[in-house]
């Protein structure tokens, strides 16, 4: 877009990733950002989750943080099959909860809430960030 508008150092900046020049055309086009996140937000639901999770319900609110030009979706999904749910409500303590949860986590879905700190480049400190999360 900032190429069609004449911008072309701008447009040039985006190329390379440069957050400062991105966060300024966030802003200058919020319209065209949205558009585009709606859907690609609308296809990757109906293509990806809607067969991989077999999903049959869904709500989403789309967030936006102009500040850092990050907009985003929360999504509530239910699925159709809900066995795993009969397990859930019948473990008592919550630590049998989280193990019914993380089971199906990683045997339907494959995924885990287990955050691996070694090695994570998006801390400077990664033994600051593995405290803050014990915290």
């Amino acid at each position: 877009m900032e190429r069609l508008d004449g911008s072309t150092e701008q447009a040039v900046k985006i190329e390379y990733n440069i957050m400062s020049a991105i966060s300024m055309s966030v802003r200058k086009y919020p319209l065209l950002v949205s558009e585009f996140f709606m859907i690609r937000g609308t296809l990757f639901i109906q293509i990806i989750l809607k067969k991989m999770i077999d999903l049959e319900h869904y709500w989403g609110r789309v967030e936006f943080a102009p500040g850092r030009g990050q907009i985003h979706l929360h999504i509530l999904a239910i699925m159709k099959e809900k066995a795993y749910l009969h397990c859930f409500y019948a473990a008592k303590m919550d630590k049998d909860k989280i193990s019914v949860l993380k089971s199906y986590a990683m045997g339907t879905l494959g995924r885990t809430s287990d955050i691996d700190m070694k090695g994570n480049p998006s801390s400077k400190d990664n033994k600051d960030a593995k405290h803050n999360l014990a915290a």
